[in-house]
């Protein structure tokens, strides 16, 4: 997963939650009041409003506060958008052993986001917070690890180490990275079984890319029976959340009744889901079941508008 997503995954996970004058005498109850009124604006979308109350817990020192803030600074949410400011308010909240903030300020340090890139000072903001369980640091640190980075020399081991640390705390892309390590031997022994044992937890918690690789070792028959039924099951998860390959394979699955019954209007509403996601395959697909009436009406004009998408497609991709 690209650190950019994380970053701004973040933002959205810690503030999509449930002044009077703002000094430093204000009482914790006081505080707390000026936080669940910025969540209640926020939550009603209201988001200039909310982020008026949550400066007011932040300039009184509330750690949740200048959290939020710094979130609503990264993200340009009810104020321009502003990396330094983000990162000042975050590191406040971060002295105050905010272990989400802590998070966000090793993610700033590893982008570059209001301050100068350091990948040595990421690990050092992450660690503090792997510290207290918080598994996306944990995570993070083995990416930093597994590729190196600026100050940081490649450690396979201690990459693994931090995967193992995350991934046994339930999370997902440390799951996933785990499999594809294992699937690979990638600086470690190669086993089939292991990659599938952490694939499946992380798929059983919704994240689309194992959903997929679970699908295709079903499919193949790797590290488990070969097993269509649980192929199709896995691949059509993916499919649901975008993974275009899973999309494909789902349409030709309910094309030839490999692990589910046939259903030409089926294969067509995937294969048009992958066609509008920019897949050329579907887009040949669409324009050939447009043509001949294969689980859609004929429609010759629709054939000849996802041909010409098609050809697009394809001519892009020789260039």
């Amino acid at each position: 997963m690209e650190k950019r997503l994380i970053f701004a995954s973040f933002i959205m996970i810690f503030l999509n939650i449930s002044c009077v004058f703002c000094g430093s005498r204000a009482s914790e109850e006081q505080i707390q009041e000026w936080i669940q009124t910025g969540d209640q604006y926020h939550r009603g979308q209201y988001y200039s409003a909310a982020f008026g109350w949550y400066e007011k817990a932040a300039k009184a020192g509330s750690a949740i506060g200048q959290r939020r803030v710094g979130m609503m600074y990264a993200g340009g949410i009810g104020v321009k958008k502003d990396y330094k400011k983000a990162f000042k308010w975050l590191m406040k909240a971060a002295k105050q052993e905010d272990a989400d903030a802590q998070t966000m300020i090793g993610l700033s340090y590893n982008n570059g986001y209001g301050v100068k890139r350091d990948d040595a000072k990421a690990i050092e903001w992450f660690t503090k917070a792997a510290k207290q369980e918080e598994t996306t640091a944990q995570y993070l640190i083995g990416e930093i690890f597994l590729s190196g980075g600026i100050g940081v020399t490649r450690d396979v081991k201690e990459a693994v180490k931090w995967y193992k640390k995350a991934a046994e705390n339930g999370n997902a892309d440390a799951q996933d990275a785990l499999g594809q390590m294992y699937l690979l031997g990638n600086d470690v022994e190669k086993d089939y079984s292991e990659a599938i044992k952490w694939w499946r937890k992380a798929a059983e918690q919704g994240h689309a890319e194992a959903q997929y690789n679970l699908a295709v070792m079903y499919n193949n028959g790797e590290g488990v029976v070969r097993n269509f039924e649980e192929a199709f099951k896995w691949h059509s998860k993916a499919a649901e959340q975008g993974v275009l390959d899973a999309q494909i394979y789902v349409a030709e699955a309910y094309e030839s009744g490999e692990g589910v019954k046939p259903c030409n209007e089926m294969a067509f509403k995937w294969y048009l889901e992958a066609a509008k996601a920019g897949s050329a395959e579907g887009q040949a697909k669409v324009a050939n079941m447009y043509e001949e009436g294969i689980g859609v009406d004929k429609d010759h004009e629709a054939a000849v508008y996802w041909i010409k998408q098609y050809e697009k497609n394809e001519n892009k991709a020789q260039r």
